[in-house]
């Protein structure tokens, strides 16, 4: 007999989906971490260009970014497929990403230095605007279009938050080492990163495809069956719940408060993470005196999150999630200090485990969260508000992190920094230790602070099960035969 697929919204994800979701994540992951850890330092040590200007350009990008969010998600929102909302287009922007991104870590050098911030400002734009914006996007929201069912998307969450680790493990064991081995023993050569981001673009086009392939959409589709019954009143026409404007979806969203503290909080971590990832090279090359350590401490960092990870798989079962985040919080905030007290090696390798293993706990319960606000979003409005509820949430934390990177930025130009200096003054050291040790562990403490409010865990069950009654799904449909994609 053929294998049956569950399509009701509901079910419980299979663990190929799962796995697929993760592996297709996971793609794009490769993107943001090299952007996000090692794009300014190629800027300022291979490009040559200031930190000010460079991170000025990332930081008013990330507005435009944060605006594009809003795009996304209404064009997500409107996409109607036979795939269903959000997976064509992890399919369709795996040509253009690949483009773009190299673009970006080509840099022409024979050109005025106002040409090369033109050029940063436009291939910036196209892979974090336009590429990662509809990737993220549509990811998001996917996990919470393949079931409505709390676990299946705690898991999703949590296997992609382990594959991002391995992940984070091998771009910190290779990025460096291969400019390096390129680039004749010289990590800031234009021939060592091309020779890096051709690797890497290749290994995100693999692993994007399984986002598409080896995943299902349920919730969307039936949420749209049975949104196609409802006739507005006076005219006879029908409306489907997702035919929502962007002013009113954003008012529903204002109104969910669950939504409001959640973005809060991560406002708070992705500048920490900003901060952290930017300055991590800095700070092993100039404080520490030796670039690859950055290697050893990112690998701790990771090696925590792994292990916390696959921990925090087990207490989701068990423990509220806001309990889980908040003790994962602390765990980082902890680590974030640690580095303050003495650069002992083996003191900073424990303060970036502390750092992982609050990571790896965070990132495994923090995009089930999301999902879960926006349902109750859905719950207490009425209005299917998916895509726009990831994209509104990535808007608000890309405005966080653009005022981030614009400090970071001049507060290293403001130090006195100079990438082609070999030894730095103290002023930029003292700004470098700032952006590793000082804000990152204000963040962390902003966000407990806000997470404390989040106490949705104890009401979702019955909010899904009024919902689920609502949408005329509290029967058990027949199974349907498994598609082919």
């Amino acid at each position: 007999m053929r294998k049956v697929k569950d399509m009701r919204p509901d079910a419980k994800v299979p663990a190929s989906e799962i796995t697929g979701f993760a592996l297709g994540g996971m793609g794009s992951n490769f993107i943001i971490m090299l952007v996000s850890s090692f794009l300014l330092v190629y800027y300022t040590n291979v490009v040559g260009v200031s930190a000010a200007a460079v991170a000025t350009v990332m930081g008013v990008t990330k507005i435009f970014d944060g605006l594009s969010d809003l795009a996304a998600g209404y064009i997500v929102d409107h996409t109607h497929s036979k795939w269903g909302k959000c997976r064509p287009w992890q399919i369709r922007m795996i040509l253009p990403t690949i483009i773009c991104t190299f673009l970006m870590f080509w840099v022409p050098s024979g050109i005025s230095s106002g040409l090369k911030i033109a050029y940063i400002f436009v291939t910036y734009n196209l892979v974090n605007t336009i590429c990662m914006t509809m990737i993220g996007v549509s990811h998001a929201a996917l996990n919470g279009s393949m079931s409505m069912d709390q676990k299946s998307r705690g898991l999703n969450g949590g296997i992609l938050m382990v594959l991002g680790i391995i992940g984070g493990i091998i771009l910190n064991s290779t990025v460096l080492q291969i400019t390096s081995a390129v680039g004749g023993g010289n990590p800031y050569t234009q021939r060592g990163w091309t020779a890096m981001i051709l690797i890497y673009i290749a290994v995100y086009a693999v692993l994007a495809s399984f986002g598409f392939f080896f995943t299902t959409e349920r919730v969307t589709e039936s949420q749209r069956e049975k949104a196609k019954a409802e006739v507005n009143e006076g005219d006879g026409k029908r409306k489907s719940e997702s035919d929502v404007k962007i002013l009113e979806a954003l008012k529903i969203l204002i109104h969910d408060k669950y939504w409001v503290i959640f973005v809060i909080t991560m406002i708070f971590v992705l500048y920490m993470q900003t901060s952290l990832g930017m300055s991590n090279v800095y700070y092993a090359q100039y404080v520490l005196g030796d670039v690859f350590y950055y290697t050893p401490l990112g690998n701790f960092n990771s090696i925590g999150a792994l292990l916390a990870a696959f921990i925090t798989l087990f207490l989701m079962v068990k423990m509220k999630k806001r309990t889980i985040c908040i003790s994962g919080l602390v765990f980082v905030a902890v680590g974030a200090f640690m580095p303050a007290v003495s650069v002992n090696m083996t003191w900073l390798y424990a303060s970036s485990i502390f750092k992982g293993i609050g990571t790896g706990v965070c990132a495994c319960v923090l995009p089930g969260m999301l999902q879960d606000s926006i349902t109750y979003g859905q719950w207490k409005s009425g209005k299917d508000v998916l895509g726009m509820g990831n994209a509104a949430y990535s808007f608000c934390n890309k405005l966080g992190a653009s005022i981030g990177t614009i400090l970071l930025g001049f507060l290293l130009e403001a130090g006195g920094f100079d990438g082609s200096l070999a030894v730095q003054p103290a002023g930029a050291i003292s700004a470098i230790k700032a952006l590793y040790i000082w804000i990152p562990g204000i963040a962390v403490i902003l966000s407990i602070a806000a997470m404390s409010f989040y106490d949705l865990d104890k009401k979702y069950d019955k909010v899904a099960a009024e919902l689920k009654e609502r949408m005329g799904l509290t029967e058990k449909p027949e199974k349907t035969e498994k598609s082919e994609n």
